[in-house]
């Protein structure tokens, strides 16, 4: 009796049981599904919100400001038109005084130059056989007149930089620039001068390029092989005839210094036979001697008391595109690279020109070494002259 009211409890507890899990389930089906349908009625209520306030700022604006936009708008093209007109105009003035004011610094600047490079006549050569054998086409002269002279900007070489304009001017194979002068002369007699400083000493060893590659326009370089030099011009038109005039000068440099012997013998024509084949004779032999001393001075460079590659004493031998000084057998193994690589002359035994001894004076061994052998590999061993070539 006790199982069957037990088995019946456990029935009805059972039933009751599957009851209430469906109504919960249900009941958690029902609370997923509504609280899902009222999020999407929020959200969408808050874009509607949105959109009805910007609806209605929008209506607000293009029905009060849409006059006064198009107004707005109109003044500005209007404003826009008259600028380009005021900015053409400016341009035009500023050119018309740029050219007025080289014009007068052109005047005022040639009556300087006039002053300083006039020569006395008390010293002026009589004749031919008077003039100084030394006058190399590099050496400035008195009273040559500059083939080319004008205002440039130059670039300063200190830490900031900076440009100052200068007075330039190309003569006898040089580039020079007038300096400030600020003192005063006491002398009523005498005229203040404007001292002159070289920026370039030879042009034949240098190189004339345009630069586009930084914040300035109308600039050009002039590379030498100590330094370069920045130096601006006024307009396009400026530089490009800065550059024509100096690759014509460096062009006359060449051509003066190779017919400056051949020449000599006609340039005295009152004189006669003798005495102009005796200043042939004496300029060829003061060239010669020049010759002999700059070799003599390229023996003597840090370096060049022994061979560039192996050491050896007493070289005799030259690379003249790399400045260097070789052995005989070092010499040979160059010839053998072909004379794109290394042209290789002698010392004593060929024919050298002022302009190679100048360009060989400026390097030597050590410099050369200095520069080939900086990242050389500590496993690489140099040769020296007990080595086979």
């Amino acid at each position: 009796h006790v199982c069957e009211d037990t088995s019946k409890i456990l029935i009805a507890t059972r039933s009751c049981f599957g009851h209430t899990s469906i109504d919960y389930t249900y009941q958690i089906n029902v609370l997923f599904n509504q609280h899902k349908i009222e999020l999407v009625e929020l959200l969408l209520s808050y874009i509607n919100i949105h959109k009805a306030f910007f609806h209605q700022g929008h209506e607000l604006l293009s029905i009060d400001t849409e006059r006064d936009f198009n107004k707005i708008t109109s003044q500005l093209t209007k404003m826009r038109q008259d600028n380009v007109q005021k900015q053409k105009s400016l341009e035009k003035i500023h050119d018309t005084n740029q050219r007025k004011c080289n014009l007068d610094d052109n005047r005022t600047v040639e009556v300087s130059l006039e002053n300083q490079l006039s020569v006395p006549k008390e010293n002026l050569p009589r004749n031919g056989s008077q003039q100084n054998l030394s006058n190399s086409p590099n050496t400035p002269i008195a009273g040559v007149e500059p083939t080319k002279q004008g205002y440039l900007f130059k670039r300063s070489h200190n830490k900031f930089k900076t440009w100052s304009r200068r007075w330039f001017l190309i003569r006898n194979g040089q580039l020079l620039y007038m300096k400030r002068n600020n003192a005063s002369s006491t002398n009523d007699n005498s005229q203040q001068q404007l001292p002159q400083s070289i920026m370039v000493p030879d042009l034949r060893l240098c190189s004339i390029r345009s630069v586009n590659d930084i914040d300035r326009r109308f600039v050009f370089e002039i590379l030498s092989p100590n330094s370069s030099h920045l130096l601006q011009a006024d307009s396009q038109v400026q530089c490009d005839q800065w550059i024509n005039s100096l690759q014509l000068a460096i062009k006359n440099s060449f051509k003066s210094s190779s017919d400056n012997i051949q020449n000599s013998a006609s340039s005295s024509p009152k004189l006669n036979d003798d005495s102009s084949n005796t200043v042939l004779a004496e300029k060829i032999e003061f060239k010669q001697k020049m010759i002999k001393d700059k070799i003599e001075y390229v023996h003597s460079l840090p370096g060049n008391e022994k061979c560039c590659d192996c050491n050896a004493d007493g070289p005799e031998w030259a690379s003249i595109n790399l400045g260097i000084l070789l052995c005989l057998n070092c010499g040979g193994a160059h010839r053998g690279l072909g004379v794109n690589l290394s042209k290789v002359r002698s010392l004593h035994m060929d024919t050298w020109d002022l302009e190679t001894l100048l360009v060989m004076s400026e390097l030597g061994n050590s410099l050369v070494n200095e520069i080939y052998e900086a990242q050389i590999s500590n496993g690489m061993q140099k040769p020296n002259a007990e080595t086979d070539a």
